[in-house]
C-alpha cells in the first residue's frame, strides 16, 4: 500500500504524540530532577530484577543488553538530558522503528525486541498474565497512569494500574497474547493519535477549524502535568525579584 513515510517534523508536529513521550519521560525520570540519561533505562531492569525469583533471573543479562541498545536508539547515553532533547531522540527513533516495520514486520522494530526481552524475564512463551504484567508496569514506572487513552485523542483520568486497566479492556481475561502488548507497545511510538491525522503515521499537524468541537482544559488538568507545573514554577522564580518567595502585581 501506499503509506505517507513518517518524518521527524511529523511526530513532533502532532502535539498528542508528543504528549505521550513526555509521559514516557516521567516515567523515566526515576530521581524527579527532569533529566533523564541511559542509566534510567537500565535502572528497569535493575528493578525487574528484584521482582522475580532466581529461576526467572536467567534472562536479566539478554534484556539489560537489549535495553541499553534501545536507550542509545532513543538518543540517550551517559549524559543527562531534557524532555526536549528527549522527544526530539524518540522522534528520530520512531522514524527508524518504521522503516524496520516496513522491512521486516512488527517483530523486527527494536520496540518489540524490548518488549519481548522484558516479558522473557516473566511471562510464559505466547502469553502473559495480570500478575506479569504488573511487574512490567511496576518496573518501569508505568504501573499507576493518571490517564487512559480511550481512543485517538480522548483521555480519561484513571487510578487503576496500567495492568488492570489493559486486562479490564480486555473483558477481564486472566492472561492474554504477548502480541498484543507488543502491538500496544510499537502502536505507542508509531501512531500519531492526534485527530486531525487520521491515524497515519507522522502527518503534520494542524490545529481544528474555529468551532470544531475539542475538549477544553481543566484548572485540574493543568495542574496534573507535573511538567507544566515546572513551567510556572520557573516563571514564578524570574517574577520573585527580591527573592523572598513571594510575588506581587508590584
Amino acid at each position: 500500500a501506499n503509506i505517507e513515510l513518517p518524518t521527524v517534523e511529523g511526530f513532533l508536529s502532532d502535539r498528542l504524540w508528543v504528549h505521550r513521550m513526555e509521559q514516557a519521560f516521567n516515567a523515566l525520570d526515576s530521581d524527579g530532577d527532569l533529566l533523564v540519561s541511559l542509566a534510567d533505562v537500565l535502572l528497569w531492569v535493575d528493578n525487574l530484577e528484584k521482582l522475580v525469583n532466581a529461576d526467572d533471573r536467567k534472562e536479566l543479562a539478554t534484556l539489560r543488553e537489549v535495553a541499553k541498545r534501545y536507550g542509545m536508539a532513543e538518543g540517550l547515553s551517559e549524559e543527562k538530558i531534557t524532555v526536549y532533547e528527549y522527544v526530539i531522540g524518540v522522534a528520530k527513533f520512531a522514524v527508524k522503528e518504521f522503516k524496520s516495520f516496513q522491512e521486516g514486520g512488527i517483530e523486527e522494530t527494536l520496540s518489540a525486541k524490548m518488549t519481548n526481552a522484558m516479558m522473557d524475564v516473566v511471562a510464559e512463551p505466547g502469553f502473559i498474565t495480570a500478575e506479569g504484567y504488573k511487574k512490567l508496569t511496576s518496573a518501569t514506572n508505568f504501573d499507576t497512569k493518571n490517564y487512559t487513552e480511550c481512543e485517538p485523542g480522548k483521555f480519561t483520568v484513571t487510578t487503576q494500574s496500567a495492568a488492570e486497566t489493559i486486562f479490564a479492556q480486555l473483558g477481564g481475561a486472566d492472561k492474554i497474547q504477548r502480541k498484543v502488548i507488543i502491538h500496544s507497545q510499537v502502536n505507542f511510538f508509531l501512531n500519531t493519535p492526534s485527530p486531525d491525522t487520521r491515524g497515519l503515521l507522522g502527518p503534520r499537524f494542524e490545529l481544528p477549524k474555529s468551532g470544531a468541537n475539542i475538549e477544553l482544559p481543566t484548572v485540574e488538568g493543568f495542574l496534573s502535568d507535573r511538567l507544566w507545573v515546572h513551567r510556572m514554577e520557573q516563571a514564578f522564580n524570574a517574577l520573585d525579584s527580591d527573592g523572598d518567595l513571594l510575588v506581587s502585581l508590584a
